[in-house]
């Protein structure tokens, strides 16, 4: 069995606890970062560059994997999906080589989409799904979307989340939605949750819903309600680390009906006939002391880049607003 370990303390705590562990198990050198020093940790370097900052990157790893697909991109390439009609524009299935590689380079994909390049998240969610019209795998439409992806990502190889370090922790929670917004690939919406902790992201999904719905605001409450758990699950590990994430959360969201049904303060809400409202997450949603429902203008919400395909310019937007560069 092989553990890793990252520790968080000065150096005199840092050195009694690994003297312990030396004790009782076989371990390898420890490192610290520091600055010129950086620790890799289950394939994530951390660094800092003068100990009052701390970055998490895949960057080398990115390279690695980005030398091994041998694609050259042409011409600039500052998006990784900027619409939906490219994955559309072919139907034609690939061979099954061509298929073997797409869901292997895919499979690799999803996890620098989960781990840390949140700049992809939703071109990687969309790139995992199927042309209606093709029902044997992968098409060339979906091929000239993956290729352009990879050559966003060999244009814009590293990205960096991390900042100076925080004295006092602050929390920003966004949940957004994009009602069947991908109809030429299904009916069904797609959820975006971000989670912000001191400033960058610590924990975000792409991904399309479980259910098929029928109005903007109920795929709205759904986003919500995804994000509810998802900042619960982030507040427990928090807890259990010292940082305090106080009730009720507040939660980011640019859609007024689902505000109003969170709220409660629409009794005669349409909304009434489709949710249970014996539902344990809807019924957390609607608890005030728990959860708190904050307006945000669309433009200003940061999970809108994990819900549609963006042009160049709402891209761009998208990833100043949340600090990012890549």
């Amino acid at each position: 069995v092989v553990d890793d370990v990252l520790l968080r303390a000065n150096k005199v705590q840092s050195e009694w606890f690994h003297k312990k562990m030396q004790g009782r198990f076989e371990c390898k050198p420890h490192k610290y970062v520091e600055p010129g020093q950086s620790v890799r940790y289950s394939g994530v370097t951390i660094s800092t560059t003068d100990g009052t900052n701390a970055f998490l990157d895949v960057d080398n790893d990115m390279q690695k994997f980005l030398n091994g697909t041998g694609i050259v991109p042409r011409g600039q390439i500052p998006c990784p999906m900027p619409s939906t009609k490219e994955f559309l524009s072919d139907p034609t299935p690939v061979s099954a080589i061509e298929a073997e590689w797409y869901e292997s380079t895919l499979g690799s994909l999803i996890w620098f989409a989960v781990v840390c390049r949140i700049d992809i998240a939703f071109a990687v969610s969309r790139l995992g799904r199927r042309d209606p019209r093709c029902t044997t795998g992968p098409t060339r439409g979906a091929m000239r979307a993956m290729f352009r992806c990879l050559g966003y990502l060999i244009q814009h190889p590293t990205l960096k989340l991390g900042g100076r370090l925080a004295d006092v922790d602050t929390l920003q929670i966004f949940s957004d939605s994009d009602f069947a917004g991908d109809k030429g690939l299904t009916k069904q919406s797609q959820s975006g949750i971000l989670i912000i902790l001191n400033g960058w992201p610590v924990y975000w999904q792409s991904k399309k819903q479980i259910d098929t719905t029928y109005s903007s605001t109920a795929a709205e409450i759904f986003a919500l309600s995804e994000t509810i758990r998802g900042a619960f699950q982030i507040r427990n590990k928090a807890d259990e680390l010292g940082i305090d994430m106080p009730l009720p959360l507040k939660i980011q969201v640019d859609s007024k009906g689902a505000r109003s049904f969170a709220d409660a303060s629409c009794p005669e809400s349409k909304m009434m006939g489709i949710w249970d409202l014996r539902d344990d997450r809807i019924r957390q949603m609607r608890d005030r002391g728990q959860v708190q429902t904050v307006a945000v203008h669309t433009d200003k919400n940061q999970a809108d880049i994990l819900t549609k395909c963006l042009p160049e310019r709402k891209f761009k937007n998208a990833l100043k607003l949340m600090k990012l560069g890549a």
